[in-house]
C-alpha cells in the first residue's frame, strides 16, 4: 500500500539518522560524552543497521505493517532511552510516535515502549517531558490500550506526575494537564466504544475496556476526598484539578453512566454522595471556606451532575439543590458565589 510505503521510508530515514549520530563516536571528546551519558554508540549503530535492513526486506517483499511490529525493529530506539543523551532521547520518542500511531508496535514492544518512558521521565529537559507526553497520548488513541488496563494506568500515571513535578516548566504543566484531560477522555471513548458489548450488563461489575475508565473514576474520587489513589501511581493531585476532570467526564460523557452499569453504581455509590458531602462542607458558614476557584469547580461538577444525571439519582439531586438553597441563605459568600454565575444552565 502506498501509504505503508510512506511510512516506511519516514522510519528508514529515523534509522539512519540514528546510525549516523551513532557513527560520530571516532573522537576521544565523544566517547567520552558517551561513557559519561551512559550510552553504548556502538550497539545503538549496530541495531540502527540491523533494523534498516530488516525494514528494506519488508519493503521490497510489499509487506504490511504486521512485519514491521518485531523487537529488531523496536530496539535501536529503546536503547536510546536507557541513555542519558537529551538530543537522541528526544529525537527517538518522536520515531517511536510513529511506530505507535501507525500501529507498527507489539503488545510486548508496548509495554517495552512503557517502561522506556518510565526511564526517561525525570529528564531536566523540557523537550524530552513533551515528547513523552506526546508519546504517551498517541498510545492511549488506539483503543486496544484500554485492554490492558495496567498498561494504560502507566502511561495516565506518567502524564500525571509530570503535570506534578514541581521543577517542570509552565509550559510543560500546562501541555502535560492538557494531556491528562484528553487521556481521560480517550479511556471513556474506548469504554463507551467497546466492541465486544460486554460491559453493558446489569451487574455493575467493569468488564473490557470498561476496567481501566472505571478504576479511574474510583481514583478520581478517591483524590476528591483527600485520599491518595490506588490505581494510579502518582501523587496526590489538587482537587481543583481532579474537580475539573471530574466536571468534564460528567458533562461531556454522559453516556457512559446512563448505559454501562459499572459507572451508574460508582455515580450512586461515590459520585453523588462525594459531591454532596463536598457542597455542605463548602457552604456550611461555620468551616473554613474553601478558596474560591474550587468552590466554583465544585459547583459546577454539582451542576453537570443535575443537568446529565438528575434521573439516575432523583432524591440525591433534590438533596443537593436544598443544600445549595440553603447554602445561599446562611453564607453570603457562598450566595455571591452562585450569584449570575450558576453553572446549570437552566
Amino acid at each position: 500500500m502506498a501509504s505503508d510505503a510512506a511510512f516506511y521510508e519516514v522510519l528508514e530515514a529515523d534509522l539512519r539518522s540514528l546510525s549516523s549520530e551513532a557513527r560520530k563516536t571516532d573522537s576521544i571528546a565523544t566517547q567520552i560524552t558517551g561513557w559519561l551519558q551512559h550510552t553504548d554508540f556502538p550497539l545503538i549503530k549496530e541495531c540502527a543497521e540491523r533494523a534498516l535492513l530488516r525494514l528494506r526486506a519488508i519493503s521490497q517483499e510489499g509487506k504490511g505493517i504486521e512485519a514491521v511490529r518485531t523487537k529488531e525493529i523496536l530496539r535501536p530506539f529503546l536503547l536510546v532511552c536507557e541513555s542519558k543523551n537529551p538530543k537522541l532521547i528526544g529525537a527517538v520518542l518522536g520515531s517511536i510516535q510513529k511506530l505507535l500511531a501507525h500501529n507498527a508496535v507489539s503488545d510486548e514492544g508496548r509495554q517495552q515502549v512503557i517502561q522506556a518512558l518510565n526511564q526517561v521521565e525525570k529528564s531536566s529537559d523540557d523537550t524530552v517531558k513533551l515528547k513523552i507526553l506526546q508519546t504517551a497520548l498517541t498510545m492511549l488513541q488506539n483503543p486496544s490500550s484500554s485492554d490492558n488496563e495496567e498498561g494504560a494506568g502507566q502511561v495516565l500515571s506518567l502524564c500525571i506526575r509530570i503535570y506534578c513535578h514541581n521543577r517542570s516548566s509552565p509550559t510543560v504543566v500546562s501541555t502535560a494537564a492538557a494531556t491528562v484531560r484528553q487521556a481521560v477522555a480517550l479511556l471513556f471513548d474506548h469504554a463507551v466504544v467497546d466492541a465486544n458489548g460486554s460491559s453493558r450488563g446489569s451487574s455493575g461489575v467493569a468488564t473490557g475496556r470498561e476496567v481501566a475508565a472505571v478504576l479511574l473514576l474510583q481514583d478520581l474520587m478517591n483524590m476528591c476526598a483527600g485520599y491518595p489513589p490506588s490505581w494510579l501511581k502518582c501523587p496526590l493531585v489538587g482537587r481543583p484539578f481532579v474537580l475539573d476532570l471530574l466536571e468534564f467526564v460528567l458533562l461531556h460523557r454522559p453516556t457512559a453512566f446512563h448505559q454501562h452499569s459499572a459507572f451508574k453504581a460508582l455515580l450512586k455509590n461515590k459520585v453523588g454522595p462525594c459531591l454532596a458531602e463536598l457542597s455542605r462542607t463548602a457552604l456550611d458558614p461555620e468551616v473554613e471556606p474553601a478558596s474560591v476557584g474550587e468552590a466554583k469547580l465544585l459547583l459546577r461538577c454539582v451542576g453537570a451532575l443535575l443537568r446529565k444525571h438528575v434521573l439516575l439519582l432523583p432524591d440525591l439531586s433534590v438533596t443537593l439543590i436544598e443544600t445549595l438553597l440553603a447554602g445561599c441563605k446562611t453564607n453570603r459568600c457562598a450566595a455571591r458565589m452562585l450569584q449570575g454565575r450558576w453553572p446549570l444552565g437552566v
